[in-house]
């Protein structure tokens, strides 16, 4: 997991799998992704696009990936984004086996 500043992701290009993700976002490119899903490499890399309120901590569950990096970008507004561990963590919903998982 990487925590960092919208400010430095160019640095985050030494990660081939982010590195065209990396580019639209510095070059601005990002806000011509219409909202949802669009996909630049199939389903090997693509961007989802969301508008949204955002919740109080009570509100939300957490969620894991283990397909996917999942680059979540605050690209205007402002949100606590948390993560915990993951081992030890019962999946509620999702399907584990193919790696995603909403957790209590």
């Amino acid at each position: 997991m990487i925590i960092d500043s919208l400010k430095n992701i160019a640095q985050y290009k030494m990660i081939p799998e982010l590195s065209r993700v990396i580019d639209s976002i510095v070059q601005g490119n990002w806000k011509e992704f219409p909202l949802g899903k669009t996909e630049l490499d199939g389903e090997h890399l693509f961007v989802y696009m969301q508008e949204y309120d955002s919740k109080e901590a009570k509100e939300v569950r957490g969620e894991s990936h283990r397909r996917y990096i999942d680059l979540q970008c605050v690209l205007s507004g402002e949100e606590i984004i948390g993560y915990q561990v993951l081992e030890g963590q019962g999946c509620t919903r999702g399907n584990p086996g193919e790696g995603y998982c909403i957790f209590i």
